[in-house]
């Protein structure tokens, strides 16, 4: 069985405050994976507009990212901030991870979509790119592509993790975070199949 953790709270604050949390639950995970999910995200070093698009997710090789820049340009997506994690890749068990990617985007125009259109463009956005990193592959990974939502993915021992990936510096916060440590038994790891999932 695995193990959920929720905070919500009117001030921003860390995701690390959860990952300390769940060490109370190790007995309840083995290091299988970790997910995380942030709702009203605030940066230190960027001034982030909730109705602003962001994408979460993996490049693992300097191609990948290259593919996903020439994609996002081509469709008129504009890239505000590019959030560089401090990784300690001695703490991250995954060999594959060229850049970890939490990345603002303006979206183009959108005259004439509904909102229904432009929230399944944005769906259909993700998928394909999803599709593009399977298609070479998995050389891509993208865990969420929409206002407001930060999702963080990996596999390992969260409060390892979140050292690895640098959560405790604090320039990351939201009012919303829930986090999962994975007990995988059956499956072998797929980081898609990670707790919790973002959709739409």
């Amino acid at each position: 069985m695995c193990r959920l953790a929720l905070k919500s709270a009117d001030t921003p604050f860390s995701p690390y405050e959860i990952l300390t949390a769940m060490e109370a639950m190790q007995e309840g995970y083995d290091g299988s994976g970790l997910g995380l999910l942030l709702r009203g995200v605030g940066f230190t070093d960027f001034n982030y507009q909730p109705d602003q698009i962001i994408l979460s997710g993996i490049a693992h090789t300097e191609a990948a990212l290259q593919r996903l820049n020439s994609f996002m340009g081509a469709r008129g997506y504009e890239l505000k901030y590019d959030h560089a994690m401090e990784v300690d890749s001695s703490l991250i068990e995954a060999r594959d991870r060229f850049k970890y990617l939490i990345r603002v985007y303006k979206v183009p125009n959108r005259d004439g979509l509904s909102l229904d259109q432009f929230e399944d463009q944005l769906m259909q956005t993700r998928l394909t790119l999803r599709k593009d990193g399977e298609d070479h592959g998995g050389d891509l990974t993208v865990f969420s592509f929409w206002p407001d939502v930060i999702m963080i993915k990996e596999v390992g021992w969260p409060l390892q993790i979140g050292n690895g990936l640098g959560l405790n510096d604090n320039r990351i916060k939201a009012r919303v975070i829930m986090a999962q440590g994975r007990q995988n038994t059956n499956y072998g790891i797929n980081l898609y199949a990670c707790h919790p999932f973002f959709i739409q």
